[in-house]
């Protein structure tokens, strides 16, 4: 840490989804002072969370899936480890994971607590293309409204936990919205 010239450091435990085991830790360094606020902490936990996801999805490929998935969670890291500017931060994680599943639509909503909604993030709409257009105007979605990614963060807000919706088939849930008219499953992780 002298040698390198840290000054701050944000160290989160990764644990197994399934299990809650420890299976590594996501650390983040800066070369300069911090105060860092929970803001930054709570998003620290949110990426470690990722990870430990992404972890927890590997194991079930064969190690050359691993492998790649794994890369995919540390370079996405890498990639927005110095950011502390929340929008900078998404920029980065989505171009890397577009990178890493070129055949998937990425996107990131955030919780308003005021209006409670989910809103796009500026940067998932350089992502996501919304194609039907009954929702081409859409920016935000009810949170007690029709929505898989809803359903995930009302059962969030409710258990305090990171909850994930991965629904194989949308067109079997009541649920789902339609805003990209080829998507045929959905993941969503709170």
């Amino acid at each position: 840490m002298q040698q390198e010239g840290v000054k701050a450091i944000i160290g989160i435990a990764i644990r197994d989804v399934q299990t809650k085991k420890a299976v590594g830790i996501l650390y983040l360094d800066y070369r300069t002072a911090q105060d860092f606020t929970e803001l930054e902490i709570h998003h620290a936990r949110s990426f470690a969370s990722l990870v430990a996801f992404a972890i927890s999805n590997t194991r079930k490929f064969d190690e050359r899936r691993l492998r790649l998935r794994m890369d995919a969670a540390l370079q996405t890291v890498d990639a927005i480890g110095m950011e502390l500017n929340l929008e900078r931060m998404l920029d980065k994680a989505l171009e890397k994971l577009h990178h890493f599943f070129e055949n998937t639509t990425l996107c990131v909503l955030t919780y308003d607590e005021g209006e409670h909604v989910l809103r796009f993030a500026p940067s998932t709409l350089e992502f996501y293309n919304i194609e039907n257009p009954l929702y081409f105007n859409w920016q935000s979605f009810p949170l007690d409204g029709k929505s898989i990614a809803c359903r995930a963060a009302r059962r969030a807000l409710i258990t305090g936990q990171p909850e994930k919706e991965n629904v194989s088939n949308v067109s079997s849930d009541p649920n789902y919205l339609s805003l990209i008219l080829e998507t045929t499953a959905e993941l969503c992780v709170s």
